[in-house]
Protein backbone atom coordinates (compact mmCIF):
# COMPACT_ATOMS: atom_id res chain seq x y z
CA UNK A 1 0.00 0.00 0.00
CA UNK A 2 2.04 2.82 -1.63
CA UNK A 3 1.61 6.19 0.19
CA UNK A 4 2.13 8.96 -2.20
CA UNK A 5 3.04 12.04 0.14
CA UNK A 6 5.49 14.98 -0.16
CA UNK A 7 7.56 17.10 1.93
CA UNK A 8 5.99 20.75 1.29
CA UNK A 9 2.57 20.00 -0.28
CA UNK A 10 0.50 16.68 -1.02
CA UNK A 11 -2.68 16.58 -3.82
CA UNK A 12 -5.50 13.93 -2.30
CA UNK A 13 -6.44 12.00 -5.53
CA UNK A 14 -9.90 11.77 -5.47
CA UNK A 15 -10.78 8.63 -5.77
CA UNK A 16 -14.09 6.96 -7.96
CA UNK A 17 -16.06 4.43 -5.90
CA UNK A 18 -14.48 0.69 -6.27
CA UNK A 19 -15.85 -1.29 -8.67
CA UNK A 20 -18.69 -4.05 -7.50
CA UNK A 21 -15.97 -6.78 -8.30
CA UNK A 22 -13.84 -6.15 -5.89
CA UNK A 23 -16.33 -6.79 -3.46
CA UNK A 24 -16.32 -10.38 -2.41
CA UNK A 25 -18.17 -12.21 0.27
CA UNK A 26 -18.18 -15.26 1.13
CA UNK A 27 -18.49 -17.66 4.63
CA UNK A 28 -16.25 -15.99 7.61
CA UNK A 29 -14.81 -19.29 8.42
CA UNK A 30 -11.62 -19.40 9.78
CA UNK A 31 -9.94 -20.87 6.65
CA UNK A 32 -10.85 -18.34 4.83
CA UNK A 33 -10.03 -15.33 7.67
CA UNK A 34 -6.17 -17.42 7.56
CA UNK A 35 -6.52 -16.53 4.12
CA UNK A 36 -7.24 -13.42 3.85
CA UNK A 37 -4.99 -12.68 6.40
CA UNK A 38 -2.29 -14.48 4.64
CA UNK A 39 -3.33 -12.71 1.14
CA UNK A 40 -2.90 -9.38 3.25
CA UNK A 41 0.82 -10.30 4.57
CA UNK A 42 1.89 -11.46 1.32
CA UNK A 43 0.60 -8.44 -1.20
CA UNK A 44 0.88 -5.55 1.19
CA UNK A 45 3.66 -6.72 3.57
CA UNK A 46 6.00 -7.34 0.63
CA UNK A 47 6.44 -3.68 0.11
CA UNK A 48 6.22 -2.45 3.59
CA UNK A 49 5.00 -3.12 6.79
CA UNK A 50 1.17 -4.17 6.83
CA UNK A 51 -1.14 -1.81 8.16
CA UNK A 52 -3.63 -3.06 10.53
CA UNK A 53 -7.40 -2.36 9.03
CA UNK A 54 -8.26 -0.59 12.36
CA UNK A 55 -5.81 2.00 11.48
CA UNK A 56 -8.08 3.88 8.79
CA UNK A 57 -11.51 4.67 9.04
CA UNK A 58 -13.55 2.49 6.15
CA UNK A 59 -14.42 5.23 4.04
CA UNK A 60 -10.55 6.02 3.27
CA UNK A 61 -9.91 2.27 3.03
CA UNK A 62 -13.10 2.05 0.13
CA UNK A 63 -12.83 5.34 -1.39
CA UNK A 64 -9.01 6.20 -1.64
CA UNK A 65 -6.42 3.77 0.07
CA UNK A 66 -7.93 0.60 -1.42
CA UNK A 67 -8.07 2.05 -5.23
CA UNK A 68 -5.05 3.73 -4.64
CA UNK A 69 -3.50 0.44 -3.97
CA UNK A 70 -5.19 -1.47 -6.66
CA UNK A 71 -3.16 0.49 -9.33
CA UNK A 72 0.11 -0.24 -7.60
CA UNK A 73 -0.74 -4.00 -8.21
CA UNK A 74 -1.87 -3.50 -12.15
CA UNK A 75 -6.14 -2.92 -10.62
CA UNK A 76 -7.56 0.21 -12.33
CA UNK A 77 -10.45 1.55 -11.75
CA UNK A 78 -13.11 1.63 -15.00
CA UNK A 79 -12.16 4.48 -17.25
CA UNK A 80 -9.02 5.34 -15.37
CA UNK A 81 -5.65 5.56 -16.52
CA UNK A 82 -3.27 6.17 -13.46
CA UNK A 83 -1.07 7.95 -16.25
CA UNK A 84 -4.02 10.42 -17.09
CA UNK A 85 -3.78 12.48 -14.37
CA UNK A 86 0.16 13.40 -15.37
CA UNK A 87 1.84 15.44 -18.10
CA UNK A 88 3.68 13.79 -20.80
CA UNK A 89 6.92 13.79 -18.80
CA UNK A 90 5.81 12.99 -15.42
CA UNK A 91 3.91 10.27 -17.08
CA UNK A 92 6.96 8.87 -19.01
CA UNK A 93 9.20 8.72 -15.82
CA UNK A 94 6.65 6.82 -14.14
CA UNK A 95 6.45 3.98 -17.22
CA UNK A 96 9.68 3.68 -17.61
CA UNK A 97 9.82 3.21 -13.98
CA UNK A 98 7.31 0.52 -13.94
CA UNK A 99 5.16 2.02 -11.31
CA UNK A 100 1.68 1.10 -12.63
CA UNK A 101 2.02 -2.67 -13.90
CA UNK A 102 0.45 -2.93 -17.65
CA UNK A 103 -0.71 -6.01 -16.03
CA UNK A 104 -2.26 -6.93 -12.75
CA UNK A 105 -0.02 -8.71 -10.48
CA UNK A 106 -2.90 -10.36 -8.50
CA UNK A 107 -6.08 -12.22 -9.64
CA UNK A 108 -8.98 -10.41 -9.28
CA UNK A 109 -10.08 -12.89 -6.32
CA UNK A 110 -7.52 -12.58 -4.30
CA UNK A 111 -7.78 -8.88 -4.95
CA UNK A 112 -11.51 -8.99 -3.95
CA UNK A 113 -10.49 -11.10 -0.55
CA UNK A 114 -8.34 -8.51 -0.05
CA UNK A 115 -10.40 -5.48 -0.07
CA UNK A 116 -13.77 -7.24 1.74
CA UNK A 117 -10.85 -8.00 4.66
CA UNK A 118 -10.10 -4.44 5.68
CA UNK A 119 -13.45 -3.26 4.93
CA UNK A 120 -14.91 -5.75 7.28
CA UNK A 121 -12.34 -5.15 9.73
CA UNK A 122 -12.07 -1.29 9.62
CA UNK A 123 -13.71 1.16 11.98
CA UNK A 124 -16.78 3.29 10.86
CA UNK A 125 -14.39 6.53 12.06
CA UNK A 126 -11.68 7.67 14.73
CA UNK A 127 -12.60 10.51 16.29
CA UNK A 128 -10.30 13.17 17.88
CA UNK A 129 -9.71 12.65 21.76
CA UNK A 130 -10.83 15.72 23.30
CA UNK A 131 -9.34 14.62 26.37
CA UNK A 132 -5.95 16.22 25.43
CA UNK A 133 -7.22 19.39 25.89
CA UNK A 134 -6.23 20.30 28.91
CA UNK A 135 -3.51 18.51 29.14
CA UNK A 136 -0.51 21.55 28.04
CA UNK A 137 0.58 24.34 29.89
CA UNK A 138 1.40 27.71 28.23
CA UNK A 139 4.89 28.24 27.65
CA UNK A 140 6.87 30.68 29.98
CA UNK A 141 10.46 29.74 28.65
CA UNK A 142 9.69 31.26 25.43
CA UNK A 143 8.43 34.72 24.46
CA UNK A 144 6.98 34.72 21.02
CA UNK A 145 7.47 37.94 18.54
CA UNK A 146 6.58 38.19 14.85
CA UNK A 147 8.64 39.90 11.98
CA UNK A 148 8.14 40.99 8.60
CA UNK A 149 10.85 39.85 6.47
CA UNK A 150 9.68 41.21 3.21
CA UNK A 151 6.52 42.47 1.37
CA UNK A 152 5.43 42.21 -2.10
CA UNK A 153 4.32 38.20 -1.99
CA UNK A 154 0.16 37.21 -1.99
CA UNK A 155 1.08 35.39 1.40
CA UNK A 156 3.94 34.02 3.46
CA UNK A 157 5.64 30.68 2.59
CA UNK A 158 8.76 30.15 4.16
CA UNK A 159 10.04 26.94 2.71
CA UNK A 160 13.65 26.94 4.49
CA UNK A 161 15.26 28.88 7.30
CA UNK A 162 18.82 28.64 9.21
CA UNK A 163 20.85 31.00 11.13
CA UNK A 164 24.22 31.64 9.75
CA UNK A 165 25.99 32.87 13.38
CA UNK A 166 29.49 34.31 12.13
CA UNK A 167 27.47 37.19 10.40
CA UNK A 168 24.22 36.52 13.20
CA UNK A 169 21.77 36.49 9.79
CA UNK A 170 18.66 34.62 9.01
CA UNK A 171 18.79 33.03 5.72
CA UNK A 172 15.03 32.34 4.68
CA UNK A 173 13.97 30.82 1.28
CA UNK A 174 9.84 31.09 0.08
CA UNK A 175 8.18 29.46 -2.23
CA UNK A 176 8.35 32.34 -4.35
CA UNK A 177 11.79 31.53 -5.55
CA UNK A 178 13.36 33.69 -3.35
CA UNK A 179 15.96 34.12 -0.83
CA UNK A 180 15.69 36.97 1.66
CA UNK A 181 18.79 37.36 4.37
CA UNK A 182 17.59 39.13 7.60
CA UNK A 183 19.31 40.86 10.51
CA UNK A 184 17.91 41.21 14.19
CA UNK A 185 19.38 44.64 14.38
CA UNK A 186 19.15 45.77 10.50
CA UNK A 187 16.01 44.07 9.69
CA UNK A 188 16.43 42.70 6.35
CA UNK A 189 19.69 43.06 4.50
CA UNK A 190 19.32 41.68 0.99
CA UNK A 191 17.20 39.21 -1.13
CA UNK A 192 17.83 37.30 -4.33
CA UNK A 193 16.09 35.01 -6.96
CA UNK A 194 16.75 31.08 -6.98
CA UNK A 195 15.77 28.91 -9.48
CA UNK A 196 13.15 27.26 -7.46
CA UNK A 197 12.18 26.97 -3.64
CA UNK A 198 14.89 26.67 -1.40
CA UNK A 199 14.06 23.90 1.27
CA UNK A 200 17.46 23.74 3.47
CA UNK A 201 20.68 25.65 3.87
CA UNK A 202 24.55 24.86 4.66
CA UNK A 203 26.70 26.67 5.75
CA UNK A 204 30.45 25.71 5.74
CA UNK A 205 34.17 27.66 5.79
CA UNK A 206 34.01 27.10 1.91
CA UNK A 207 30.31 27.13 1.12
CA UNK A 208 26.99 28.77 1.92
CA UNK A 209 24.70 26.16 0.04
CA UNK A 210 21.28 26.11 -0.62
CA UNK A 211 19.33 23.06 -1.80
CA UNK A 212 16.67 24.16 -3.89
CA UNK A 213 13.87 21.74 -4.54
CA UNK A 214 12.79 22.19 -7.90
CA UNK A 215 8.86 21.19 -7.20
CA UNK A 216 6.81 21.81 -4.29
CA UNK A 217 4.22 19.59 -5.22
CA UNK A 218 4.78 15.86 -5.91
CA UNK A 219 7.35 15.33 -9.12
CA UNK A 220 9.48 12.60 -9.83
CA UNK A 221 11.27 15.32 -12.62
CA UNK A 222 14.80 15.67 -11.67
CA UNK A 223 14.92 19.76 -11.35
CA UNK A 224 16.47 19.91 -8.05
CA UNK A 225 19.67 21.66 -7.52
CA UNK A 226 22.10 22.18 -5.00
CA UNK A 227 23.73 25.81 -5.29
CA UNK A 228 25.74 28.39 -3.86
CA UNK A 229 25.73 32.45 -4.45
CA UNK A 230 28.38 33.59 -6.13
CA UNK A 231 27.32 37.21 -6.19
CA UNK A 232 24.15 39.07 -5.58
CA UNK A 233 23.42 38.11 -9.10
CA UNK A 234 24.76 34.56 -10.06
CA UNK A 235 24.43 31.40 -8.33
CA UNK A 236 26.69 28.62 -8.67
CA UNK A 237 25.27 24.97 -9.48
CA UNK A 238 26.96 22.44 -7.01
CA UNK A 239 25.02 19.53 -8.57
CA UNK A 240 22.72 19.43 -11.14
CA UNK A 241 19.61 17.27 -11.50
CA UNK A 242 18.46 16.22 -8.07
CA UNK A 243 14.70 14.67 -7.32
CA UNK A 244 13.24 17.14 -5.16
CA UNK A 245 16.05 17.34 -2.53
CA UNK A 246 14.83 18.49 0.48
CA UNK A 247 17.98 17.66 2.73
CA UNK A 248 21.78 18.01 2.36
CA UNK A 249 24.63 17.87 4.72
CA UNK A 250 28.73 18.20 4.61
CA UNK A 251 31.09 16.12 5.95
CA UNK A 252 34.61 14.89 5.16
CA UNK A 253 34.00 11.17 5.80
CA UNK A 254 37.36 10.15 4.83
CA UNK A 255 39.85 12.93 6.43
CA UNK A 256 41.45 13.98 3.04
CA UNK A 257 39.88 18.20 3.22
CA UNK A 258 37.71 18.17 1.35
CA UNK A 259 33.63 17.88 2.30
CA UNK A 260 31.48 14.49 1.02
CA UNK A 261 27.63 15.97 0.42
CA UNK A 262 24.69 13.88 1.59
CA UNK A 263 21.66 14.58 -0.36
CA UNK A 264 18.02 13.42 1.01
CA UNK A 265 16.22 12.97 -2.97
CA UNK A 266 12.55 12.53 -1.35
CA UNK A 267 11.29 12.29 -4.78
CA UNK A 268 7.89 11.27 -5.29
CA UNK A 269 7.10 7.57 -6.27
CA UNK A 270 10.99 7.43 -7.30
CA UNK A 271 13.53 9.02 -5.13
CA UNK A 272 17.59 8.33 -3.43
CA UNK A 273 19.62 8.89 -0.19
CA UNK A 274 22.89 9.82 -2.27
CA UNK A 275 26.51 10.49 -1.28
CA UNK A 276 28.42 12.91 -3.86
CA UNK A 277 32.02 13.09 -3.71
CA UNK A 278 34.26 15.78 -5.54
CA UNK A 279 36.13 14.75 -8.44
CA UNK A 280 37.87 17.69 -10.29
CA UNK A 281 35.32 20.52 -10.45
CA UNK A 282 32.14 18.25 -10.40
CA UNK A 283 30.62 16.27 -7.83
CA UNK A 284 29.43 12.70 -8.28
CA UNK A 285 27.74 10.18 -6.46
CA UNK A 286 29.58 7.66 -4.96
CA UNK A 287 26.73 5.60 -2.79
CA UNK A 288 22.70 5.54 -3.45
CA UNK A 289 19.70 3.86 -1.89
CA UNK A 290 17.23 3.30 -4.76
CA UNK A 291 14.15 4.39 -2.70
CA UNK A 292 11.58 7.24 -2.41
CA UNK A 293 10.92 9.44 0.84
CA UNK A 294 14.20 10.24 1.82
CA UNK A 295 13.95 13.00 4.25
CA UNK A 296 16.66 13.43 6.71
CA UNK A 297 20.07 12.08 7.81
CA UNK A 298 22.11 12.54 10.68
CA UNK A 299 25.93 11.79 11.01
CA UNK A 300 27.45 10.18 14.08
CA UNK A 301 29.80 7.07 14.94
CA UNK A 302 27.30 4.36 15.28
CA UNK A 303 29.40 1.81 15.95
CA UNK A 304 32.54 3.42 17.77
CA UNK A 305 35.01 2.32 14.99
CA UNK A 306 36.16 5.20 14.84
CA UNK A 307 34.58 6.04 11.07
CA UNK A 308 31.43 8.49 11.05
CA UNK A 309 28.20 6.61 9.92
CA UNK A 310 25.02 7.88 8.76
CA UNK A 311 21.64 7.49 9.68
CA UNK A 312 19.09 8.47 7.09
CA UNK A 313 15.10 8.37 7.70
CA UNK A 314 12.58 7.71 4.89
CA UNK A 315 8.91 8.26 4.52
CA UNK A 316 6.74 7.37 1.84
CA UNK A 317 5.44 3.71 1.46
CA UNK A 318 8.46 1.81 3.37
CA UNK A 319 8.68 4.20 6.29
CA UNK A 320 12.49 2.82 8.12
CA UNK A 321 15.29 4.20 9.41
CA UNK A 322 19.01 2.97 8.01
CA UNK A 323 22.32 3.16 9.69
CA UNK A 324 25.25 3.35 6.78
CA UNK A 325 28.13 2.11 8.65
CA UNK A 326 31.34 3.48 6.77
CA UNK A 327 33.52 0.56 5.60
CA UNK A 328 37.29 1.77 4.09
CA UNK A 329 37.52 3.51 0.89
CA UNK A 330 33.95 5.61 1.26
CA UNK A 331 32.39 2.36 1.21
CA UNK A 332 29.24 2.28 3.30
CA UNK A 333 26.94 -0.46 4.52
CA UNK A 334 23.31 -0.09 4.33
CA UNK A 335 21.26 -1.95 7.87
CA UNK A 336 17.48 -1.33 8.21
CA UNK A 337 17.12 -0.52 12.08
CA UNK A 338 13.37 0.86 12.48
CA UNK A 339 10.42 0.05 10.44
CA UNK A 340 7.34 2.40 10.60
CA UNK A 341 3.59 1.43 8.79
CA UNK A 342 3.01 3.42 5.88
CA UNK A 343 0.13 5.72 7.19
CA UNK A 344 2.31 6.88 10.11
CA UNK A 345 3.77 9.72 7.97
CA UNK A 346 7.53 9.96 9.38
CA UNK A 347 8.80 13.47 8.69
CA UNK A 348 11.92 14.14 11.34
CA UNK A 349 14.48 12.89 13.17
CA UNK A 350 17.11 13.69 16.02
CA UNK A 351 19.99 10.88 16.54
CA UNK A 352 21.66 11.52 19.92
CA UNK A 353 22.53 10.03 23.44
CA UNK A 354 19.10 11.06 25.21
CA UNK A 355 19.70 8.61 28.35
CA UNK A 356 22.91 9.56 28.60
CA UNK A 357 24.39 5.78 28.25
CA UNK A 358 27.04 6.35 26.12
CA UNK A 359 25.15 5.41 22.66
CA UNK A 360 22.95 7.12 20.41
CA UNK A 361 19.27 6.98 20.40
CA UNK A 362 16.97 7.13 17.29
CA UNK A 363 13.84 10.27 17.91
CA UNK A 364 11.24 10.23 15.29
CA UNK A 365 8.47 12.53 14.59
CA UNK A 366 5.23 11.02 12.62
CA UNK A 367 2.78 13.43 11.12
CA UNK A 368 2.61 13.93 7.88
CA UNK A 369 -1.68 14.00 6.67
CA UNK A 370 -1.71 15.46 3.47
CA UNK A 371 -2.12 11.84 1.72
CA UNK A 372 -5.16 9.35 1.40
CA UNK A 373 -6.41 9.41 4.63
CA UNK A 374 -7.09 12.66 6.67
CA UNK A 375 -8.26 12.52 10.18
CA UNK A 376 -6.54 13.33 13.38
CA UNK A 377 -4.48 10.05 14.05
CA UNK A 378 -3.67 8.48 16.98
CA UNK A 379 -0.32 6.89 16.30
CA UNK A 380 0.92 10.81 15.67
CA UNK A 381 3.70 11.93 17.58
CA UNK A 382 6.90 11.72 18.96
CA UNK A 383 9.15 8.21 19.31
CA UNK A 384 12.16 8.04 21.75
CA UNK A 385 14.06 4.84 20.52
CA UNK A 386 16.51 3.55 22.78
CA UNK A 387 19.56 1.82 21.45
CA UNK A 388 20.60 -1.31 23.67
CA UNK A 389 24.17 -0.74 22.64
CA UNK A 390 24.30 -2.90 19.65
CA UNK A 391 22.60 -0.43 17.74
CA UNK A 392 19.22 -2.92 18.35
CA UNK A 393 16.64 0.15 19.27
CA UNK A 394 13.51 -0.10 20.15
CA UNK A 395 10.33 2.45 21.06
CA UNK A 396 10.73 3.22 25.06
CA UNK A 397 8.22 5.89 24.87
CA UNK A 398 5.78 7.53 22.90
CA UNK A 399 3.82 10.97 23.15
CA UNK A 400 1.23 11.61 20.97
CA UNK A 401 0.85 14.71 19.33
CA UNK A 402 -1.33 14.88 15.89
CA UNK A 403 0.28 16.07 12.97
CA UNK A 404 3.75 16.11 14.13
CA UNK A 405 6.25 17.19 11.29
CA UNK A 406 9.66 19.17 13.00
CA UNK A 407 11.74 18.36 15.82
CA UNK A 408 14.47 20.02 17.36
CA UNK A 409 16.74 18.54 20.79
CA UNK A 410 18.78 20.70 22.93
CA UNK A 411 18.56 21.29 27.03
CA UNK A 412 16.86 24.41 26.62
CA UNK A 413 16.34 25.34 30.40
CA UNK A 414 19.93 23.89 30.84
CA UNK A 415 18.95 21.60 33.53
CA UNK A 416 20.77 19.06 32.26
CA UNK A 417 18.21 16.65 30.32
CA UNK A 418 17.50 16.77 26.67
CA UNK A 419 13.92 18.80 25.90
CA UNK A 420 12.03 18.73 22.53
CA UNK A 421 10.48 21.43 20.61
CA UNK A 422 7.83 19.97 18.37
CA UNK A 423 5.95 21.49 15.13
CA UNK A 424 2.45 20.23 14.28
CA UNK A 425 2.11 21.16 10.63
CA UNK A 426 -1.27 18.67 10.44
CA UNK A 427 -2.83 19.67 14.18
CA UNK A 428 -6.43 19.17 15.17
CA UNK A 429 -7.28 22.84 14.15
CA UNK A 430 -11.04 22.56 15.05
CA UNK A 431 -9.98 21.26 18.87
CA UNK A 432 -6.46 21.55 19.64
CA UNK A 433 -5.18 23.92 17.16
CA UNK A 434 -2.50 25.02 20.16
CA UNK A 435 -0.64 22.50 19.65
CA UNK A 436 0.52 23.48 16.36
CA UNK A 437 3.87 23.74 18.17
CA UNK A 438 4.62 22.07 21.62
CA UNK A 439 7.31 22.49 24.11
CA UNK A 440 8.23 19.06 25.75
CA UNK A 441 10.02 19.87 28.87
CA UNK A 442 12.05 16.45 30.27
CA UNK A 443 10.58 15.39 33.70
CA UNK A 444 12.25 12.18 33.45
CA UNK A 445 13.46 10.33 36.66
CA UNK A 446 15.29 7.50 34.77
CA UNK A 447 13.59 4.87 32.82
CA UNK A 448 10.15 6.61 34.07
CA UNK A 449 9.40 9.12 30.99
CA UNK A 450 7.82 12.11 31.76
CA UNK A 451 7.62 15.41 29.73
CA UNK A 452 5.17 18.89 30.63
CA UNK A 453 3.77 19.44 27.75
CA UNK A 454 3.86 23.16 27.14
CA UNK A 455 2.46 25.20 23.82
CA UNK A 456 1.93 28.57 22.88
CA UNK A 457 -1.29 30.60 23.16
CA UNK A 458 -0.64 33.21 20.29
CA UNK A 459 -4.02 34.96 19.21
CA UNK A 460 -3.82 33.06 15.80
CA UNK A 461 -1.63 30.09 15.34
CA UNK A 462 1.56 29.77 12.95
CA UNK A 463 1.00 27.46 10.12
CA UNK A 464 4.43 26.49 9.43
CA UNK A 465 6.84 23.78 7.43
CA UNK A 466 10.00 25.01 9.06
CA UNK A 467 11.39 24.62 12.85
CA UNK A 468 14.87 25.71 13.73
CA UNK A 469 17.07 26.26 16.40
CA UNK A 470 19.89 29.06 16.79
CA UNK A 471 21.09 31.14 19.43
CA UNK A 472 19.99 34.39 17.52
CA UNK A 473 20.26 36.58 20.59
CA UNK A 474 23.97 35.24 21.33
CA UNK A 475 22.82 35.06 25.24
CA UNK A 476 23.85 31.69 26.02
CA UNK A 477 20.06 29.95 25.65
CA UNK A 478 19.24 28.34 22.45
CA UNK A 479 15.88 30.13 20.75
CA UNK A 480 13.70 28.87 18.01
CA UNK A 481 12.56 30.04 14.67
CA UNK A 482 9.22 28.73 12.68
CA UNK A 483 8.63 30.61 9.12
CA UNK A 484 5.28 31.09 8.07
CA UNK A 485 3.27 29.43 5.60
CA UNK A 486 -0.06 29.95 4.78
CA UNK A 487 -0.92 27.27 2.23
CA UNK A 488 -2.22 23.86 3.52
CA UNK A 489 -3.45 21.00 1.51
CA UNK A 490 -5.62 19.91 4.47
CA UNK A 491 -8.71 21.76 5.97
CA UNK A 492 -8.56 24.71 7.91
CA UNK A 493 -11.38 26.76 9.90
CA UNK A 494 -12.16 29.76 7.51
CA UNK A 495 -11.64 32.13 10.97
CA UNK A 496 -7.65 31.01 11.31
CA UNK A 497 -7.35 30.69 7.16
CA UNK A 498 -8.92 34.64 6.86
CA UNK A 499 -6.16 36.03 9.57
CA UNK A 500 -3.53 34.33 6.71
CA UNK A 501 -4.51 36.07 3.62
CA UNK A 502 -2.53 38.89 4.06
CA UNK A 503 0.58 39.64 2.41
CA UNK A 504 4.82 39.44 3.65
CA UNK A 505 7.09 36.59 4.54
CA UNK A 506 6.56 35.99 8.18
CA UNK A 507 8.70 34.26 10.42
CA UNK A 508 8.37 34.12 14.52
CA UNK A 509 11.20 33.98 16.88
CA UNK A 510 10.54 32.13 19.97
CA UNK A 511 13.54 33.98 22.28
CA UNK A 512 14.45 31.90 25.34
CA UNK A 513 14.37 33.82 28.20
CA UNK A 514 16.26 31.51 30.79
CA UNK A 515 19.11 33.92 30.84
CA UNK A 516 16.91 36.93 31.21
CA UNK A 517 14.73 35.55 34.36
Amino acid sequence: MRKRTGIILVVVIVAGVIPTLWIFKGNDTKDQQETAESLVQGYCGSCHLTPSARSIPRYYWRDYVLPKMGEFLGVYRPYLDPYSQLDPGEAQLLKEAGIYPLEPRIDSAHWATIVDYYLEHSPDSIPSELHRKGRSESIELFHATKHTIATGANTSMVTGLKHEPSQGELWIGDGFNRVHIWNKDQGRVRSFSTKSPVIDFDFTKEWKAMTEIGFLFPSDKSQGFMTSPINKDSLRVLIPNLKRPVYADFHDFDGDGTDEIVVCNFGNFTGSFNIYRLSGKKYNSIFEINQPGSIKAAIQDMNKDGRDDIVVLFAQSDESVYVLYQQENLQFKAERVLRFPPHYGSSDMEVLDFNGDGYHDIITVQGDNADYSYFTKPYHGLRIHLNDGDNNFKEAHFVPIYGTTRLQADDFDQDGDLDFAILATFPDYENLPHENFIYLQNNSKGENYQFILKTLRLEVPTHSITLEKADIDQDGDMDLLMGAFHASPVPVPSAIRNTWDKEGTEVLILENQLTRQ
